[in-house]
């Protein structure tokens, strides 16, 4: 069901090393000890929300074609351990020459996790 995937994401952010440094920012305003990570987390962390117990980021659209229907969307930050399924979803998708690689991918992951859209690298 919808509220089970929102479950697994958000305890799956929370037990992510990467994705748990923003959360534990955006919830409760602490840092971590290293001065480059805690920079990196000010400097983008206007960019991020947590709604849903799940975080997410404001991306603005640089897509041409699609720009004038969405300004910006909002990406699920991905946690570090399905990043790589991800990926290799995507790559095998696109090796058997199934058309819409990334549609493919974010098919599985709403399927799975109940999100429109995927943000798979570090912010």
């Amino acid at each position: 069901s919808r509220m089970e995937a929102i479950y697994c994401m958000a305890q799956l952010q929370r037990d992510c090393p990467e994705v748990s440094v923003m959360r534990n920012y955006l919830l409760h305003g602490t840092l971590p000890d290293d001065d480059h990570e805690a920079r990196r987390i000010l400097v983008s962390s206007d960019m991020f929300f947590i709604e849903d117990d799940i975080v997410f980021r404001h991306v603005k659209n640089k897509n041409p074609k699609s720009k004038d229907l969405k300004e910006t969307f909002d990406q699920q930050y991905v946690p570090v351990i399905i990043r790589q399924e991800l990926l290799d979803l995507y790559h095998c998708s696109i090796h058997v020459h199934v058309r819409g690689g990334f549609r493919v991918v974010e098919a599985w992951f709403r399927q799975h996790y109940g999100g429109p859209h995927l943000l798979l690298m570090r912010a």
